[in-house]
């Protein structure tokens, strides 16, 4: 604490918006992590009832499984699997655009994270700038014969500039982790969905077949 009430009386005003935005982007990072797990996404309950698909009746117990879930997976699935009678091209034209909606929340504050990640930095120059400028003032007040008058400028000028990179470091790096996070659960969903539309056309073609050796029977 006295450590924190140090940096905030001689990093000045700069600190508070540094602060600020440490927070927003803690606060993202912290919900990125938490929604970005990949069993709150590819539910295994989903992935398991997808690759063990064989009849139509699997395909109706799929949709009904997928209306109980909630999340991009579930409801990219849900869109195919209940246009599962029209034909290949249309099926993925559709899953293509839930998909479209559903990497919003994928990528939700992503944006925002950054933003941060760029400012930061950039708030901490201004910092040391606001500080200079007060050390030329100091200067041409007094001179140079009390240094101690000034130093406070200085310590400014520093410490704003140190806060703003290191603010702007973390939060680049958890962009990049976050943001790759975010792609290959994308790849997972898109290898699921086409092989729920594989599987669904499989089952389409058997069951006509199947259907005329039941009534040879």
């Amino acid at each position: 604490m006295e450590t924190i009430s140090w940096l905030f009386e001689s990093g000045g005003t700069m600190m508070y918006p540094l602060s600020f935005a440490a927070f927003i982007a803690l606060v993202i990072i912290g919900e990125r992590i938490f929604a970005l797990k990949q069993s709150k996404i590819l539910k295994p309950e989903l992935v398991r009832f997808i690759r063990n698909l064989k009849t139509r009746d699997d395909l109706s117990h799929a949709e009904q499984l997928s209306k109980t879930h909630s999340g991009p997976f579930a409801n990219i699935l849900l869109v195919g699997l209940e246009n599962r009678s029209l034909p290949v091209s249309e099926i993925r034209q559709f899953v293509e655009d839930q998909g479209q909606y559903e990497v919003r929340f994928l990528e939700k504050g992503m944006g925002l994270l950054e933003t941060i990640a760029g400012t930061a930095p950039l708030m901490g120059l201004l910092g040391t700038v606001v500080g200079i400028i007060k050390v030329f003032q100091k200067i041409k007040e007094i001179g140079l014969n009390d240094p101690g008058a000034f130093s406070g400028g200085i310590s400014e000028a520093l410490i704003t500039t140190a806060v703003g990179l290191v603010i702007g470091i973390i939060v680049l790096v958890s962009y990049n982790l976050l943001t790759k996070k975010a792609e290959n659960l994308v790849a997972e969903i898109e290898q699921n969905v086409n092989q729920l539309i594989q599987k669904m056309k499989q089952i389409e073609l058997s069951s006509p077949s199947d259907v005329k050796k039941e009534q040879n029977v």
